[in-house]
């Protein structure tokens, strides 16, 4: 099946605590960085199943971009219809967790998300014509 996703292709930056969290203070874990994003997500399931996935997205135009672009290509996403912000860098989720794994707390840097427009979509209407389904975030 030929399916089109609409979305954010991330990176995300986890960090555990190790020991109880102490709020305004520097806390001993573990972080984890790895490509992210539900649609990106999303597209990387679909093709594990064999699909034939294309992944409409913005990359943002600075390492972390090339790194999640370089791993849709990699893992069999399409990528013929996403973009590389002129001017912004690739969305990204922090995520500060304690021990439980309990969230403490989060920032968001979707910048280049945004960038996803009417215009920017109609510009690549052919990839959801020619798909079977569709998956918008």
């Amino acid at each position: 099946m030929k399916v089109c996703v609409i979305g954010g292709a991330n990176i995300d930056i986890s960090a555990v605590s190790s020991e109880a969290f102490r709020h305004g203070d520097s806390n001993p874990g573990k972080i984890r960085i790895s490509p992210g994003g539900v649609a990106r997500n999303i597209a990387h399931n679909l093709a594990l199943l064999g699909d034939e996935v294309q992944l409409m997205t913005v990359f943002g135009n600075d390492s972390n971009g090339r790194m999640v672009y370089e791993d849709c290509k990699r893992i069999g996403i399409g990528t013929d219809f996403a973009s590389f912000s002129e001017t912004a860098g690739n969305p990204c989720f922090v995520s500060v967790s304690d021990r439980r794994g309990e969230l403490v707390g989060g920032v968001s840097d979707m910048a280049a998300v945004y960038e996803i427009t009417v215009p920017w979509l109609e510009a690549r209407i052919e990839c959801i014509e020619a798909s079977d389904a569709l998956v918008a975030d």
